[in-house]
């Protein structure tokens, strides 16, 4: 129709309207490239906030996920430092029981956790995080990624010398299990132990790879802490300009 229009005005010399023809089919062009425009932006906007939700939801399972072991581990470092010290003084003040019970027991522990990057890849792969707008966000979610590639890159360098601790432990001390099951300490000689260097090189060994795991897992805890909010943040602001934009 434009065209035909634009055809008959040439013909009859009508330039003002051959103008006005042209003007009509180059804003017309000009609006239908901006609405394009605005639709796929609108399209990246819901696409990245429901890549954002669901991240945020890998993030707080993932810290979930290591309150167990956490729970578990609670205490024990100190345990471990009150036998030791009880071991190299041959002196039973300071230690109880219990921390003779957990020291021995609970040593090899260096739980895992479960981990959720099936969003994280997917936003790598389909050029998602790249495609973020905030810098500070996107070097968040990298790096807390990259923190658990090196949590479970470095546990079981940590667990490197527990075969020989485990040899150590196992020929000083008498284990058991109570009805359920559960490891327990079922004899120890404090007389024995404290004259035994092995031992205390193992007690050694054992506090520093608890040290090194806490270490590590802490690391994930707090950056997982920080994702998350920083998450919130972001997705709480994207709302906010969404409802206020004309």
């Amino acid at each position: 129709m434009i065209l035909r229009r634009i055809t008959e005005h040439v013909k009859t010399q009508n330039w003002f309207a051959v103008g006005l023809d042209f003007f009509i089919v180059v804003a017309g062009v000009f609006i239908g490239i901006q609405v394009s425009n605005w639709n796929d932006g609108r399209k990246s906007q819901a696409r990245e906030k429901s890549y954002l939700i669901a991240l945020k939801q890998d993030v707080v399972a993932i810290n979930e996920s290591l309150d167990r072991p956490r729970t578990i581990a609670a205490g024990l470092q100190d345990s471990m430092i009150s036998v030791l010290r009880a071991i190299e003084t041959c002196s039973p003040e300071g230690a109880t029981r219990e921390d003779f019970d957990r020291t021995f027991t609970q040593y090899q522990n260096t739980v895992g956790f479960q981990v959720r990057d099936a969003t994280y890849n997917e936003m790598l792969s389909s050029g998602a995080l790249a495609a973020l707008q905030d810098d500070n966000l996107k070097k968040s979610i990298a790096d807390f990624f990259t923190e658990i590639e090196n949590f479970h890159r470095n546990v079981p360098r940590i667990r490197d010398s527990l075969a020989v601790v485990d040899q150590i432990i196992w020929e000083s001390v008498q284990l058991s299990t109570d009805e359920k099951g559960k490891p327990i300490l079922a004899e120890y000689d404090l007389a024995e132990l404290c004259h035994n260097r092995e031992i205390i090189n193992a007690m050694v060994e054992i506090i520093d790879m608890q040290r090194d795991w806490q270490t590590v897992s802490i690391t994930i805890v707090d950056r997982s802490v920080e994702l998350a909010a920083l998450l919130e943040e972001h997705l709480g602001n994207a709302s906010l300009e969404s409802r206020t934009r004309p």
